[in-house]
């Protein structure tokens, strides 16, 4: 089962992700602040992290900036959500190394569906990486 973590410090976003993200068959690992979430994040080895834009403290992007940051989750797959589909907040969650940028909606099955497509690339780019080195290798 893949694993999934949610940061979100707002308990009604947080519990209607991860009711969502479980119904898509993720396991749903949770924390409540940015802090929380780069522990969580290193300690707990998920496959793919939500992140809560308007976070208060360290905000969804500067956290991205420091999951990408620490050699052990550098390469895992993120995506930032917001209620806003603003496109300054679009691009400022790429430049973070965000994957995706997801917009809350009504529509739960929708965001396991983006969850599994980022694991999807994400094993695709390692798998295209990984052939590329042995084949320099041979």
């Amino acid at each position: 089962m893949a694993k999934v973590l949610v940061i979100d410090e707002c308990l009604e976003f947080r519990e209607y992700a991860c009711r969502s993200l479980m119904r898509s068959g993720f396991e749903v690992i949770e924390a409540r602040d940015g802090l929380a979430g780069l522990q969580r994040a290193v300690e707990d080895a998920p496959d793919w992290i939500l992140i809560d834009a308007e976070l208060s403290g360290l905000a969804g992007f500067e956290i991205c900036r420091q999951i990408r940051a620490e050699e052990r989750t550098r390469d895992l797959p993120i995506a930032i959500w917001s209620s806003s589909d603003d496109s300054f907040d679009r691009k400022r969650a790429f430049e973070s190394g965000a994957n995706d940028f997801i917009v809350r909606s009504k529509k739960g099955a929708d965001l396991g569906e983006r969850g599994w497509a980022l694991i999807g690339r994400t094993a695709l780019l390692w798998m295209r990486t990984s052939h590329s080195r042995q084949a320099l290798v041979r």
